[in-house]
């Protein structure tokens, strides 16, 4: 008779712990389900804000500055922002799409391609070398006393021969056309044939943007170091800044990178080199590399103070296919990024004033204007 008895309870008691559990794990199922369903059905047209700040105020109102500027200029592709203070991230933020087509809704996370923004990460690499004393700003370019010697010939002005130096390339001073490449797309071929084609000014004379000459200083970079140019950035000026996501674009999407909003958008062609264009990066990494080299004090730098830092601190960007970029180190302490993977035509600027400015200036003014009282910030190297 105990036996049976024991026996019986024993089997209510697993009844009870069989039923409990099951209901406990029935009802964090559905309250997944529930929340995979609300963030499915979530407004990919509001910022998602990845810092996590004490005052939420100051995050809805920049987050709805972000979101008017996506709405009110019709944008189809995606925004992101980070904006640091004393070198510390105090916004980073993210309105509209990643992927439109698959409804990926874009982060401060996501990476783009920079086009010209990609330019000061070659002018600090330069910077470095010039620290390491691997170089001078003033050291010819070409020719036999010349970092590159003969390899590639001289350039001339009105069919004679002239010396160009490092820093009149960094300054856009050098003479060269703003563009020289061969089909197929974005191909430009630095060799002697392109550095045969006439300068267009006397070197230092005239300051003309140029694209072709920044693709020359990653051949400089590639002589002193004896490494590919990617390679000893990454290595040698990424790394010290806590960076290991940034790098060159390939002939296709890297983990992590956006899509472009563009039709006639296709890798192949439209893959800039890297000294000129072809950095792929997302906001926050461009924050904790402008930390090491604004000169501004919280934050060591990686270069050292005396330095000239041409062409490092400002820059914008844009390509084609759907790139549109800006990077902005502020005399008040302030740097911020903006990034978007739509670049509007004329045809379709939407309200768009000036459409070649807005993502340069109107976003961050905006929010300058407003915002009266900022955070302390987080520290970068928490990211």
């Amino acid at each position: 008779m105990k036996f049976k008895l024991r026996l019986g309870l024993a089997a209510l008691l697993m009844s009870m712990f069989l039923f409990l559990s099951c209901d406990a794990f029935l009802g964090w199922l559905f309250e997944e389900e529930e929340d995979n369903n609300n963030n499915n059905n979530s407004n990919n047209n509001q910022p998602g804000n990845e810092i996590n700040n004490e005052n939420p105020d100051f995050q809805k109102t920049i987050d709805k500055i972000l979101s008017d500027y996506y709405e009110n200029n019709q944008l189809r592709g995606g925004v992101s922002l980070a904006i640091t203070r004393n070198e510390k991230l105090v916004y980073a933020g993210a309105v509209g799409y990643a992927d439109r087509s698959n409804t990926v809704k874009l982060t401060p996370q996501h990476t783009m391609r920079l086009a010209s923004v990609s330019k000061p990460i070659t002018s600090i690499a330069i910077a470095k070398l010039s620290d390491d004393g691997k170089l001078s700003l003033d050291d010819n370019v070409f020719g036999t006393n010349g970092i590159l010697k003969n390899g590639l010939g001289m350039p001339t002005f009105n069919g004679t021969p002239v010396d160009v130096t490092v820093r009149q390339i960094l300054e856009h001073k050098a003479g060269f056309k703003r563009d020289i490449w061969r089909s197929p797309g974005w191909n430009f071929v630095v060799d002697a044939s392109t550095i045969a084609e006439p300068l267009e000014f006397a070197p230092g004379t005239i300051t003309q943007y140029s694209n072709f000459a920044y693709n020359i200083l990653g051949k400089v970079i590639e002589a002193v170091t004896e490494m590919p140019y990617e390679e000893y950035v990454r290595e040698y000026v990424l790394k010290l800044c806590g960076i290991t996501e940034m790098r060159v674009g390939a002939n296709t999407s890297g983990t992590g990178e956006v899509e472009y909003i563009n039709r006639n958008f296709n890798y192949n062609e439209n893959n800039a080199p890297g000294p000129s264009g072809g950095w792929i990066a997302s906001p926050i990494d461009l924050m904790k590399l402008m930390a090491h080299v604004d000169g501004f004090s919280n934050v060591p730098d990686i270069l050292k103070s005396d330095t000239p830092r041409i062409n490092v601190h400002s820059h914008g960007g844009a390509l084609n296919f759907g790139t549109w970029t800006a990077l902005h180190r502020r005399a008040d302490g302030f740097t911020w990024t903006l990034l978007m993977n739509y670049r509007p035509s004329k045809e379709d600027q939407g309200s768009f004033v000036d459409w070649q400015e807005i993502p340069h200036i109107s976003v961050f003014n905006k929010i300058r204007e407003t915002i009266k009282e900022w955070p302390e910030g987080t520290d970068l190297s928490q990211f």
